[in-house]
């Protein structure tokens, strides 16, 4: 997975329109399937760029289900397919009618990626009314580097479950991981740390003091990938911004990312 680019495709059962114009609609950049709007199209390698869109004027059976396809592709900046992946079916039940299928698909960037742009291309296609639709997005690939990858927000601490909304009393956790370190001597494994904290809506932390945490004491000596999580405890609604900062002890390095939160009643 860390040595190449990758596409993997899911997509999510949710109320579907009825027969009509096939469009591709509210398409974003997210964190993490499901998660918040990611505010541009640059990653690094190790990382994970996540598109997030609704499917909207598709094909209701009978049986209040929708058939439909995505397939992909990836090209490098000179024009040259780097991958292709064919379309792959899907089905999906509607319970509740509507206007739209929320669906998504990913792009896994190796760690020997080197930098450019690379052209991502979604494909859906309506199997019943035997319409397609594409969108595309420029992914600029940056030169390797300390940061903070693959981030998103789950449900569960396993980081199974991605969480698409918040409520006030709802525990979440926010997942993600370092690249891009230097590896320590003698073959220990890294040591790379991280601190989060929340800011609510005036910019002002939401605790005196932020939450550390070290890299997952599952990593081993040699790891590309330095895991960690938090808990999230929303005890009020508002509008926040989780801030965190890694940090790499052997190279002195820092990076920092900051993901915006809305919790409601």
């Amino acid at each position: 997975m860390w040595t190449s680019v990758v596409v993997a495709l899911t997509a999510l059962a949710a109320p579907a329109a009825e027969s009509g114009t096939l469009s591709l609609a509210n398409v974003r950049a997210t964190y993490g399937v499901l998660g918040p709007k990611r505010n541009d199209n640059k990653v690094l390698p190790g990382d994970r760029y996540v598109l997030s869109f609704d499917i909207e004027g598709i094909t209701i059976g009978p049986d209040g289900k929708v058939a439909y396809s995505i397939a992909t592709q990836v090209t490098g900046s000179d024009g040259r397919v780097k991958l292709q992946q064919d379309a792959k079916p899907v089905e999906a039940p509607t319970s509740l009618g509507g206007g739209r299928v929320p669906a998504h698909a990913w792009l896994d960037v190796g760690l020997d990626m080197p930098p450019g742009v690379l052209t991502f291309k979604i494909t859906v296609t309506d199997r019943t009314a035997g319409v397609s639709k594409s969108v595309t997005r420029e992914v600029q690939v940056l030169p390797k580097s300390f940061g903070i990858v693959r981030t998103s927000i789950t449900n569960d601490p396993d980081g199974q479950l991605p969480a698409a909304a918040f409520g006030a009393g709802q525990a979440a956790w926010i997942q993600m991981g370092a690249v891009g370190f230097d590896a320590p001597r003698g073959g220990d494994a890294p040591s790379v740390s991280f601190v989060m904290r929340i800011l609510d809506s005036n910019g002002r932390p939401t605790q005196a003091r932020p939450v550390e945490s070290p890299a997952s004491k599952n990593v081993q000596a040699g790891a590309t990938l330095a895991p960690v999580q938090f808990l999230l405890a929303l005890n009020r609604p508002g509008r926040f911004l989780i801030e965190v900062t890694a940090t790499d002890a052997v190279s002195n390095k820092s990076a920092k990312l900051t993901v915006p939160l809305v919790v409601s009643e």
